[in-house]
């Protein structure tokens, strides 16, 4: 497993390098830009401004500010990753079937390769913002009771559960179809936007809406992760057009 991960890493990264690098520092630059731009806001820092979503209440007061700097965050790493897990099978997967790999272990490697993705991303940026934040002397990041660094590691969870989340969907859906792989994820974004549901995954990732830590959406969201990671490993090592 070691030698398969080492292959089709380089093999990923090469895949992915352009879009990654490309998406990450452009993201990070335009992170920077809003951080420093908060002069005067109702933002008290640039999570909040990056993050800021509709309430509840204004959703039902019809008063919806589009969340574009959200659902560019959470899209982005979706156009990232794209079909590569197809093309990194097409294109490598005869000459590592002779070194008596199965499809089980390709499943395996392209997990943690979607893990290490969503990972790296969610640092990059969250980062990026925090340093922002630490430079700009605007108010610290607040989470429910926890605070500065506690809480940028706490933001960083979560936004990286559901980055992770997403990247899973997409991986799912593209088995059948890259353009599924795509809408997928992308609806339960939009649907988010308008649907406040505290036990939607996706709802803890506007700043807004996170008043108070809700245990139960999170123990959903890791059970959700888990079961996604079963599912498309069960069903690539099955799926003969894949």
């Amino acid at each position: 497993m070691a030698q398969l991960w080492r292959v089709q890493f380089r093999y990923y990264w090469q895949l992915v390098k352009f879009r990654f690098l490309l998406i990450s520092i452009g993201l990070g630059i335009v992170s920077w830009l809003v951080g420093w731009q908060l002069t005067g806001s109702i933002y008290p820092n640039v999570v909040a401004r990056f993050f800021s979503g509709p309430t509840a209440l204004d959703i039902r007061s019809k008063e919806i500010i589009f969340p574009s700097l959200w659902l560019g965050y959470f899209i982005f790493p979706l156009i990232m990753v794209g079909d590569s897990f197809k093309l990194l099978w097409q294109r490598h997967a005869v000459q590592l079937f002779g070194y008596r790999f199965s499809k089980a272990n390709f499943a395996q490697i392209n997990l943690l390769l979607v893990s290490l993705i969503a990972g790296v991303y969610t640092l990059v940026e969250i980062a990026t913002m925090a340093l922002v934040t630490l430079l700009n002397g605007t108010t610290q990041l607040r989470i429910s009771s926890f605070n500065g660094g506690s809480a940028w590691l706490l933001w960083g969870a979560l936004v990286y559960g559901q980055v992770l989340m997403l990247l899973l969907i997409q991986m799912l859906g593209s088995l059948a179809s890259s353009v599924l792989g795509l809408i997928a994820p992308t609806v339960l974004l939009v649907l988010t936007i308008y649907w406040p549901n505290q036990y939607n995954p996706l709802n803890q990732s506007i700043f807004q809406r996170v008043t108070v830590l809700n245990m139960t959406t999170i123990l959903i969201t890791i059970g959700l992760i888990l079961g996604l990671m079963v599912s498309y490993f069960y069903i690539y090592r099955s799926f003969d057009s894949y």
